[in-house]
């Protein structure tokens, strides 16, 4: 065959396949459609169960908590202004007490010598009157110096003011919160945040200033006591002395900072709570959909 003949037929060939291709339907090359995305699962509904259970909590401890700050504000008067003369007079009402009896035992030994017969028996009473008569009345230590501190007094009354406002706080944000209303949700936040913080720099305060001040009001008042002891006891009675107070005053302060310690964990576990459970998204949610109603 020529090769224009071979030419001829590739080029035929080459007419055919195209047309075939031409003849094909529009939508040959088209890519199978994908099935429809499926609907996207439903959102969980506001959890307002949340809130109005932390509102109730709010609203009851708010109010106890509150009544304790006030209750604790009339006792800090109270100990200032009537405890302290009250404390005065009943020390010095034992004290007129313990020289009564002190006079009675002379009345009576002045009564056994002059009953004696002979004269040894009132020489052994008259020793033991003078030995009465020698022996000093001991004194009762001023317990008014453990309130009268000017550290505790601030501590308490700084406490005392900061605790009210807060508590008071906490028992509006737990109304708000029964709603639920937003800035309720917003506020338990905020006072949680605080009460931490509060707890964290009061119980510090307390460690590391009024428990120095009040185990050295202890320490001076149990030496005093322990001095007055020791002068209106027999002879050669043994009381504690430096050693045994400053072992009793690193108990005390240990027992002290410790309680601190505790109550600063104590006070921060229900505001921890808090702040976990209303900075969940189904209770801003809920909180929300109040507000733009």
């Amino acid at each position: 065959m020529p090769a224009s003949a071979g030419k001829v037929h590739i080029r035929v060939y080459y007419h055919l396949r195209v047309e075939q291709v031409m003849e094909l339907p529009d939508d040959a090359f088209s890519a199978t459609p994908l099935p429809p995305d499926p609907p996207p699962p439903p959102l969980p509904p506001p959890n307002t169960s949340i809130p109005t259970t932390i509102g109730i909590l709010n609203i009851v401890l708010g109010s106890v908590f509150l009544a304790c700050s006030i209750c604790n504000g009339i006792n800090l008067a109270f100990q200032s202004k009537i405890m302290a003369p009250m404390m005065d007079l009943q020390q010095k009402q034992i004290q007129a007490q313990m020289e009564a009896q002190r006079d009675q035992q002379l009345a009576r030994l002045k009564a056994d010598e002059a009953a004696a017969v002979n004269e040894q028996d009132k020489a052994a009473v008259r020793a033991r009157q003078k030995a009465v008569e020698a022996r000093p009345i001991p004194k009762m230590p001023n317990f008014g110096k453990l309130t009268d501190s000017p550290t505790l007094q601030a501590f308490s009354i700084t406490d005392i003011t900061t605790s009210s406002v807060l508590n008071l706080l906490m028992l509006i944000s737990g109304i708000a919160l029964l709603k639920p209303r937003e800035w309720g949700r917003v506020m338990a936040i905020w006072v949680a945040l605080f009460k931490i913080v509060h707890a964290i720099a009061i119980y510090t305060w307390y460690a590391l200033a009024v428990v120095p001040d009040m185990v050295g009001s202890m320490n001076d008042m149990f030496k005093e006591m322990f001095e007055e002891v020791g002068k209106a006891g027999p002879p050669g009675a043994r009381v504690p002395g430096q050693a045994e107070l400053d072992q009793i005053g690193m108990i005390l302060g240990i027992a002290m900072t410790a309680t601190a310690v505790i109550s600063i964990f104590v006070c921060a576990v229900y505001p921890v709570i808090t702040l976990i459970l209303l900075t969940r998204q189904r209770v801003k949610d809920a909180c929300a959909a109040t507000k733009m109603d």
